[in-house]
Formats: structure tokens, C-alpha cells, sequence
């Protein structure tokens, strides 16, 4: 009970702080942001999931924002605790859907940076298809693609886990 306490404390003393800062900073900026992940992680910790998954959601964009709408290392991490409240609320579906989401905006600005370095759109379209076999061919120069693509990856495979479990089936069973 005296955990529960705390969380609830913690997740007041942060709204209140989210709520000023707002005011005097606006919406994205870095004390912000840091807020809103102190605030879902009090959220989680009180395994007020969906609650959390807001807050994540509410940073990841202030992080793309506040990056001249460029989706960085710091947002994969955001990513990733997003699609962790998706696991906890059991919406694994919820979570591709994000990842993929953030995929298309990264194969959409790896297309654009390649064609101002090339001046040409040579850049194949079938690179900007969100699906896990994908691959652009920056991603072996882009590590945040690589990370996204590898989060992809990794929920595609639980996905596949959840549905041989609840089939009762072994590895051998589609």
C-alpha cells in the first residue's frame, strides 16, 4: 500500500510539474519530455498501463517535434516503451501498427536525404513499403532504421508466439 502511495504522489507531483512547464516551456520542449517519461513510468510502475502508453505516445511526438520532425535514436527508445505498455495491455496488433507507422517516416526521410544528396529519385519506391522483410538500402548506414526494423521484427515475432500458444501448437504449426 505504501508503494501505491508513492506512485500516486509521484504522478501528481509530475502532472502538476507537466502542467507548468507546459506554460512556461511549450509542448516540446526537452524538460517536458523528460517529464512525460518520469510521468509514464510512474503510470506504468502503478500499472496504470493505458495511462502510460498516453504519455509515451504525448512524448514521442514532442521528441519528433523537437527534432525538425526527424524520428532519432532517443525516439526508437520512446518507441520501445510505447510498444511495451501495447504488451502489457496485451495489443500487440497496437504496437505493429506504431512501428510501422514510424518505419514509413523513416523510409520517407531516408528517401528525401537520399535524393537531395543524389539530386535524382533513383531511390527505389519499394522502399518505402513498412513491411518486415523491407530493407532500405540506408539502413546499413542508418541506425535508428535498423533499431525501428529490429523493434518490428521483434513484435512480429511475438505476435507469431501469442498465436501458436493459443492454438496450442508447437514450432511446427503455422
Amino acid at each position: 500500500q505504501n508503494k501505491r502511495k508513492q506512485h500516486s504522489d509521484a504522478i501528481r507531483s509530475f502532472g502538476e510539474a507537466l502542467d507548468l512547464q507546459r506554460g512556461i516551456m511549450g509542448h516540446d520542449h526537452p524538460r517536458v519530455i523528460a517529464t512525460l517519461d518520469n510521468l509514464g513510468y510512474s503510470y506504468s510502475k502503478g500499472k496504470n498501463y493505458q495511462q502510460a502508453l498516453s504519455c509515451y505516445r504525448e512524448m514521442l511526438t514532442a521528441q519528433i517535434s523537437n527534432n525538425n520532425n526527424t524520428f532519432t535514436q532517443e525516439c526508437c527508445v520512446t518507441l520501445q516503451k510505447q510498444n511495451y505498455m501495447h504488451i502489457k495491455l496485451r495489443d500487440i496488433d497496437g504496437a505493429i501498427d506504431h512501428t510501422k507507422r514510424a518505419l514509413a517516416m523513416l523510409y520517407a526521410t531516408a528517401n528525401q536525404e537520399q535524393q537531395q544528396q543524389h539530386g535524382s529519385s533513383a531511390f527505389s519506391s519499394a522502399s518505402s513499403t513498412t513491411t518486415a522483410s523491407t530493407t532500405s538500402s540506408n539502413s546499413n548506414s542508418n541506425p535508428v532504421l535498423e533499431t525501428t526494423e529490429q523493434i518490428l521484427s521483434d513484435l512480429l515475432l511475438k505476435r507469431i508466439k501469442k498465436q501458436r500458444s493459443k492454438k496450442g501448437c508447437g514450432k511446427g504449426c503455422f
